[in-house]
Protein backbone atom coordinates (compact mmCIF):
# COMPACT_ATOMS: atom_id res chain seq x y z
CA UNK A 1 0.00 0.00 0.00
CA UNK A 2 2.49 1.98 0.33
CA UNK A 3 4.32 1.96 -2.41
CA UNK A 4 0.83 2.69 -4.27
CA UNK A 5 0.32 5.97 -2.02
CA UNK A 6 3.93 7.15 -2.80
CA UNK A 7 3.28 6.93 -6.89
CA UNK A 8 0.01 8.18 -6.19
CA UNK A 9 1.60 11.46 -4.19
CA UNK A 10 4.09 11.90 -7.05
CA UNK A 11 2.17 11.66 -9.75
CA UNK A 12 -0.19 14.37 -8.14
CA UNK A 13 2.33 16.68 -7.14
CA UNK A 14 4.71 16.07 -9.93
CA UNK A 15 8.68 16.48 -8.97
CA UNK A 16 8.58 16.15 -5.23
CA UNK A 17 11.67 15.60 -2.57
CA UNK A 18 11.74 12.23 -0.96
CA UNK A 19 11.64 14.69 2.65
CA UNK A 20 8.34 16.03 1.45
CA UNK A 21 7.02 12.37 0.53
CA UNK A 22 7.78 11.58 3.69
CA UNK A 23 6.20 14.47 5.81
CA UNK A 24 2.69 14.16 3.43
CA UNK A 25 2.61 10.86 3.54
CA UNK A 26 4.23 10.25 7.39
CA UNK A 27 6.52 7.56 7.15
CA UNK A 28 10.54 8.13 7.66
CA UNK A 29 12.78 9.07 4.67
CA UNK A 30 14.35 5.71 4.46
CA UNK A 31 11.24 4.15 3.78
CA UNK A 32 10.70 6.12 0.79
CA UNK A 33 14.20 5.89 -0.37
CA UNK A 34 13.45 1.83 -0.25
CA UNK A 35 10.49 2.41 -2.18
CA UNK A 36 11.54 4.64 -4.91
CA UNK A 37 15.11 2.98 -5.69
CA UNK A 38 13.01 -0.33 -6.11
CA UNK A 39 10.26 0.67 -8.37
CA UNK A 40 11.21 1.26 -11.68
CA UNK A 41 8.30 3.80 -12.29
CA UNK A 42 9.97 6.26 -10.01
CA UNK A 43 12.74 8.17 -10.67
CA UNK A 44 15.14 10.10 -8.61
CA UNK A 45 16.90 12.61 -10.06
CA UNK A 46 18.28 15.81 -8.74
CA UNK A 47 17.36 15.25 -5.08
CA UNK A 48 13.57 14.91 -7.07
CA UNK A 49 11.14 11.80 -7.53
CA UNK A 50 9.33 12.32 -10.45
CA UNK A 51 6.93 9.46 -11.93
CA UNK A 52 8.04 7.50 -15.13
CA UNK A 53 3.99 6.55 -16.38
CA UNK A 54 3.02 7.61 -18.98
CA UNK A 55 2.27 5.49 -22.26
CA UNK A 56 5.62 3.79 -23.16
CA UNK A 57 4.29 1.29 -25.71
CA UNK A 58 5.89 -1.83 -22.90
CA UNK A 59 5.71 -2.93 -19.74
CA UNK A 60 8.64 -3.98 -17.68
CA UNK A 61 9.05 -6.74 -15.08
CA UNK A 62 12.46 -6.09 -13.31
CA UNK A 63 14.94 -8.35 -12.85
CA UNK A 64 18.24 -8.95 -10.45
CA UNK A 65 20.45 -10.90 -12.97
CA UNK A 66 22.44 -9.80 -16.45
CA UNK A 67 19.87 -11.31 -18.69
CA UNK A 68 16.99 -9.58 -20.67
CA UNK A 69 14.29 -10.85 -22.30
CA UNK A 70 12.17 -8.87 -25.32
CA UNK A 71 8.91 -10.13 -26.65
CA UNK A 72 8.71 -7.05 -29.25
CA UNK A 73 5.79 -7.83 -31.40
CA UNK A 74 3.93 -9.80 -28.67
CA UNK A 75 0.33 -7.83 -29.26
CA UNK A 76 -1.99 -8.43 -32.33
CA UNK A 77 -2.40 -7.91 -34.80
CA UNK A 78 -0.05 -9.73 -36.47
CA UNK A 79 1.14 -10.89 -33.27
CA UNK A 80 4.12 -13.62 -32.64
CA UNK A 81 0.83 -15.58 -30.28
CA UNK A 82 1.96 -15.72 -26.52
CA UNK A 83 5.57 -14.37 -26.71
CA UNK A 84 4.50 -11.93 -24.53
CA UNK A 85 3.71 -14.28 -21.98
CA UNK A 86 6.61 -16.60 -22.59
CA UNK A 87 8.93 -13.48 -21.93
CA UNK A 88 7.18 -12.86 -18.63
CA UNK A 89 6.37 -16.03 -17.01
CA UNK A 90 10.39 -17.14 -17.64
CA UNK A 91 11.89 -13.63 -16.30
CA UNK A 92 9.66 -14.20 -13.20
CA UNK A 93 11.27 -17.69 -12.86
CA UNK A 94 14.97 -16.71 -13.51
CA UNK A 95 15.32 -13.14 -12.09
CA UNK A 96 16.04 -11.84 -15.67
CA UNK A 97 14.39 -8.75 -16.98
CA UNK A 98 11.45 -8.73 -19.67
CA UNK A 99 10.32 -6.19 -22.14
CA UNK A 100 7.05 -6.97 -23.44
CA UNK A 101 5.61 -4.96 -26.20
CA UNK A 102 2.01 -3.46 -25.62
CA UNK A 103 1.11 -2.19 -28.84
CA UNK A 104 1.19 -3.83 -32.38
CA UNK A 105 3.92 -3.66 -35.09
CA UNK A 106 1.16 -2.40 -37.49
CA UNK A 107 0.34 0.21 -35.48
CA UNK A 108 2.43 3.78 -36.60
CA UNK A 109 4.98 5.63 -34.79
CA UNK A 110 5.17 9.62 -34.89
CA UNK A 111 7.05 9.26 -37.72
CA UNK A 112 4.69 7.29 -39.89
CA UNK A 113 6.70 3.86 -39.47
CA UNK A 114 5.31 0.91 -38.00
CA UNK A 115 5.61 0.25 -34.52
CA UNK A 116 7.65 -2.56 -35.02
CA UNK A 117 10.48 -2.15 -32.50
CA UNK A 118 13.03 -5.20 -34.11
CA UNK A 119 13.43 -2.25 -36.63
CA UNK A 120 15.59 0.23 -37.80
CA UNK A 121 13.36 3.16 -37.59
CA UNK A 122 11.99 2.11 -33.86
CA UNK A 123 15.59 3.21 -31.91
CA UNK A 124 14.54 6.01 -30.51
CA UNK A 125 11.10 4.67 -29.06
CA UNK A 126 10.87 4.27 -25.23
CA UNK A 127 11.07 0.39 -25.75
CA UNK A 128 14.72 0.58 -27.10
CA UNK A 129 15.59 3.63 -25.05
CA UNK A 130 14.44 1.48 -22.28
CA UNK A 131 16.74 -1.50 -23.71
CA UNK A 132 19.74 1.00 -23.69
CA UNK A 133 19.36 2.37 -20.02
CA UNK A 134 18.87 -1.55 -18.44
CA UNK A 135 21.96 -2.00 -20.60
CA UNK A 136 24.49 1.18 -19.29
CA UNK A 137 23.05 1.48 -15.72
CA UNK A 138 21.13 -1.77 -14.66
CA UNK A 139 24.68 -4.42 -16.19
CA UNK A 140 22.51 -6.07 -18.36
CA UNK A 141 24.58 -8.21 -20.41
CA UNK A 142 22.74 -10.75 -22.62
CA UNK A 143 19.53 -10.18 -24.65
CA UNK A 144 16.86 -13.12 -25.54
CA UNK A 145 14.35 -11.54 -28.10
CA UNK A 146 11.67 -13.80 -28.61
CA UNK A 147 9.65 -14.29 -31.18
CA UNK A 148 7.42 -16.54 -33.37
CA UNK A 149 7.64 -18.33 -36.05
CA UNK A 150 5.12 -20.67 -38.64
CA UNK A 151 5.08 -24.91 -37.81
CA UNK A 152 6.50 -26.25 -40.80
CA UNK A 153 7.74 -29.83 -41.77
CA UNK A 154 11.10 -28.27 -42.42
CA UNK A 155 11.13 -25.72 -39.71
CA UNK A 156 12.42 -26.84 -36.41
CA UNK A 157 11.50 -26.13 -32.55
CA UNK A 158 13.64 -23.63 -32.13
CA UNK A 159 15.50 -21.30 -34.93
CA UNK A 160 18.63 -19.20 -33.27
CA UNK A 161 19.57 -16.19 -34.85
CA UNK A 162 23.19 -14.30 -34.30
CA UNK A 163 23.15 -11.93 -37.26
CA UNK A 164 25.66 -14.43 -38.67
CA UNK A 165 27.59 -15.02 -35.10
CA UNK A 166 28.16 -11.14 -34.83
CA UNK A 167 25.62 -11.01 -31.83
CA UNK A 168 26.98 -13.97 -29.91
CA UNK A 169 30.38 -16.19 -28.96
CA UNK A 170 30.24 -18.84 -30.69
CA UNK A 171 31.08 -20.68 -27.76
CA UNK A 172 28.39 -19.69 -25.63
CA UNK A 173 25.66 -20.35 -28.59
CA UNK A 174 26.91 -23.62 -29.35
CA UNK A 175 26.28 -24.77 -25.70
CA UNK A 176 22.53 -23.18 -25.88
CA UNK A 177 22.20 -25.31 -29.03
CA UNK A 178 23.55 -28.35 -26.97
CA UNK A 179 21.39 -27.53 -23.90
CA UNK A 180 18.34 -27.20 -25.80
CA UNK A 181 19.06 -30.59 -27.76
CA UNK A 182 19.81 -32.26 -24.35
CA UNK A 183 16.04 -31.31 -23.92
CA UNK A 184 14.51 -32.55 -26.56
CA UNK A 185 14.35 -29.86 -29.05
CA UNK A 186 15.03 -29.75 -32.79
CA UNK A 187 17.17 -27.01 -33.01
CA UNK A 188 18.28 -24.87 -36.09
CA UNK A 189 21.13 -22.22 -36.79
CA UNK A 190 20.05 -19.34 -38.66
CA UNK A 191 18.06 -21.54 -40.59
CA UNK A 192 15.32 -19.02 -40.93
CA UNK A 193 15.95 -15.81 -39.15
CA UNK A 194 19.61 -14.05 -39.03
CA UNK A 195 18.46 -11.48 -35.83
CA UNK A 196 16.80 -7.85 -36.42
CA UNK A 197 17.62 -4.97 -35.27
CA UNK A 198 17.62 -5.50 -31.44
CA UNK A 199 21.04 -7.69 -31.78
CA UNK A 200 22.13 -5.26 -34.57
CA UNK A 201 21.98 -1.86 -32.13
CA UNK A 202 22.27 -3.17 -28.40
CA UNK A 203 24.65 -6.53 -29.13
CA UNK A 204 28.32 -5.83 -29.79
CA UNK A 205 29.26 -9.36 -29.57
CA UNK A 206 31.43 -8.95 -26.67
CA UNK A 207 30.07 -6.62 -23.64
CA UNK A 208 26.82 -7.17 -24.61
CA UNK A 209 25.90 -10.46 -26.37
CA UNK A 210 22.49 -11.60 -27.50
CA UNK A 211 20.23 -13.89 -29.80
CA UNK A 212 17.00 -13.99 -31.59
CA UNK A 213 14.31 -17.00 -30.80
CA UNK A 214 12.41 -18.09 -33.18
CA UNK A 215 10.30 -20.98 -31.01
CA UNK A 216 7.42 -22.89 -33.70
CA UNK A 217 3.54 -21.97 -33.56
CA UNK A 218 3.25 -25.96 -32.47
CA UNK A 219 5.64 -25.28 -29.22
CA UNK A 220 3.34 -21.86 -28.41
CA UNK A 221 -0.14 -23.91 -28.57
CA UNK A 222 -2.29 -23.08 -25.84
CA UNK A 223 -2.04 -25.12 -22.64
CA UNK A 224 1.70 -26.10 -23.90
CA UNK A 225 4.63 -25.44 -22.04
CA UNK A 226 7.34 -26.40 -24.20
CA UNK A 227 8.34 -22.75 -25.48
CA UNK A 228 8.46 -21.57 -21.88
CA UNK A 229 10.56 -24.63 -21.04
CA UNK A 230 13.31 -23.97 -24.47
CA UNK A 231 13.25 -20.09 -22.88
CA UNK A 232 14.00 -21.36 -19.44
CA UNK A 233 17.24 -23.75 -20.93
CA UNK A 234 18.50 -20.69 -22.82
CA UNK A 235 18.62 -18.30 -19.53
CA UNK A 236 19.58 -21.09 -17.03
CA UNK A 237 22.35 -21.34 -20.14
CA UNK A 238 23.37 -17.70 -20.42
CA UNK A 239 23.56 -17.56 -16.53
CA UNK A 240 26.51 -19.66 -15.87
CA UNK A 241 28.19 -18.00 -18.55
CA UNK A 242 27.76 -13.72 -17.88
Amino acid sequence: MLRTKVIELVLHDGPITVDEISKKLKIDSESVLKIVRTTPDLKLEDGKVSAQMGINGYIELTGTRPVLITAPHAQGPGADVFTGEIAWKVAQATGAYALVATVSRRAKLEDGNPADYNREWARNTPFRRRIDELIKRYGVRFIIDVHGMESDPVRPDVDLGTLGGRSAKGKLVSKIVKRLEEAGFDVGFEQEFQGGDILEYHCDGERVQGVQLELSEELRELGEYRAIQAVLVVVNTVLEEV
